[in-house]
């Protein structure tokens, strides 16, 4: 290793740290609206699951809207 070599990889190393993070934050949002999207697909299984809570209202196009808690 050259102290430049070193320097380098740290230099590499700190741009990534700033940039993953931000990578995974736009992949949880991702993630939690495709979630949200796919919940009306189920409906007709969930109907005869006990346990599930009916959805309360419907979107502009009648599919169902169901809470959802970001922090749970």
């Amino acid at each position: 290793w050259t102290s430049a070599l070193g320097k380098l990889v740290l230099k590499v190393d700190g741009k990534f740290k700033k940039f993953i993070p931000v990578l995974l934050k736009d992949l949880d949002v991702f993630s939690r609206n495709s979630i949200i999207d796919e919940l009306p697909s189920l409906d007709p299984l969930l109907r005869n699951v006990s346990g599930w809570s009916v959805p309360m209202a419907n979107d502009d196009e009648g599919r169902a809207i169901y809470e959802f808690d970001p922090e749970h």
